[in-house]
């Protein structure tokens, strides 16, 4: 008995250490995001009363900055909604987590790279090869997430008893409505960078919306 007493709390602070990792990374790649903003410089023949106009110039990048903040927020938190109900771990959902740790750092990058090679000013300028690199990114953040949920929950192996299977299904439903729209967006991101762009805060109400349903 006491042995089984030590291999769950062995396990237990595996998962809490699978955790504190995630939610690491997880505030990292926010961090990482503001760094990316510039600060208009003051040059010596600069009006002082410049800087408001100089800000706005920059609309498109604090744009980025805002969907990039808001779609980590989500992922973080369908992670812990996840998370909640996991007892358990094993090799293969260290490495799901690990995929989603991966694709989560990369949304910095992608983000910069969206400032650097796009812009909803001049869509015309724009890389559509940027926009799509951007939504495939978040589509594989998604598709890891569902995976994770997929695994955990299958025939119970790793979640909480207690969870009924309509509690499950409505959460797998959901799960994979963000990746199919970002997955969805890179064509459109072919035929104009608005476009692609539109879609992706689209998903925010789709979301809620289809959240709203399915829990009735």
């Amino acid at each position: 008995m006491a042995d089984l007493d030590e291999l769950g709390e062995l396990r237990e602070r595996g998962l809490g250490r699978i955790l504190a990792l995630s939610d690491g990374v997880f505030a990292f790649a926010i961090t990482l995001l503001v760094l990316d903003l510039v600060v208009p410089a003051f040059g010596p023949n600069q009006d002082i009363t410049a800087l408001p106009s100089l800000l706005a110039d920059k609309w498109d990048s604090f744009f980025n900055y805002f969907l990039s903040f808001s779609m980590i927020a989500v992922w973080w938190n369908t992670h812990h909604h996840y998370f909640e109900y996991v007892r358990g771990y094993d090799g293969r959902l260290k490495a799901l987590n690990l995929l989603i740790l991966l694709t989560i750092t990369l949304i910095p990058f992608c983000t910069k790279l969206l400032d650097t090679w796009s812009s909803l000013r001049f869509p015309s300028l724009s890389s559509p090869f940027a926009v799509a690199l951007y939504a495939f990114n978040e589509g594989a953040v998604g598709t890891f997430l569902a995976l994770t949920w997929r695994h955990v929950t299958k025939d119970h192996r790793f979640i909480d008893n207690r969870l009924n299977q309509q509690t499950i299904d409505r959460m797998r439903i959901t799960s994979i409505i963000p990746p199919i729209m970002f997955y969805l967006s890179i064509p459109l991101a072919y035929l104009g960078a608005p476009i692609a762009w539109i879609s992706w805060y689209a998903i925010f109400p789709i979301a809620y919306t289809l959240r709203r349903r399915y829990s009735k």
